[in-house]
């Protein structure tokens, strides 16, 4: 997940353009903004309990705050799912899409995914991404949700890709190893 660290940078720095409407001129934005303060505030204290204990190996613990998160995520989207999208983006589909792929990453980590079968479990889970954000751009229309939901999954197959490629190089080398091991041995160079 090192890779998703500059994604949820930019999400804060997106959450500075939510603070801006707060003081904006505009009485529509304001209140915008003002409606979504609590679940805002609760989102931010739950991630911070979330990365506390994920920190401290405390996966099961910070399974739990992602899932009450999440559920505070979705209720902000069904009582609030149009607002501005400067708005909606860093408060709202932001957030969850990310709280949606991390309780992924950390119930992995919570049971220890090693085995093969939690590799295969892993895969077909990890389809659940798209059912999650087809989900929401069919039945809402919400292209910012579809949009995190593909750079988190983007993020997840360009980490894969290139753990991928420094397998085999290592795997290469090793054999590259080898052969000029046993060349050496047989005097042939």
């Amino acid at each position: 997940m090192l890779i998703n660290r500059p994604n949820r940078l930019v999400l804060l720095i997106l959450q500075v353009g939510y603070v801006w409407h707060l003081f904006s001129s505009t009485a529509d934005w304001v209140n915008q903004a003002a409606n979504v303060g609590s679940h805002f505030i609760i989102n931010n204290v739950l991630q911070s309990a979330f990365i506390l204990l994920w920190v401290r190996s405390r996966f099961w613990i910070a399974e739990l705050m992602l899932v009450i998160n999440f559920f505070n995520l979705m209720s902000l989207y069904f009582s609030h799912s149009t607002p501005v999208l400067l708005i909606q983006i860093p408060v709202i589909s932001g957030p969850l899409a990310w709280t949606f792929v991390a309780l992924f990453w950390d119930g992995a980590a919570m049971v220890g995914a090693h085995s093969l079968p939690a590799r295969i479990l892993a895969n077909v889970a990890i389809w659940m991404i798209l059912v999650f954000g087809t989900f929401f751009l069919a039945f809402f229309k919400d292209w910012a949700m579809g949009f995190e939901l593909t750079i988190l999954s983007a993020c997840k197959s360009f980490r894969s890709t290139v753990r991928a490629i420094l397998v085999e190089a290592i795997a290469c080398l090793g054999a590259v190893k080898i052969t000029l091991d046993c060349t050496l041995q047989r005097g042939v160079c």
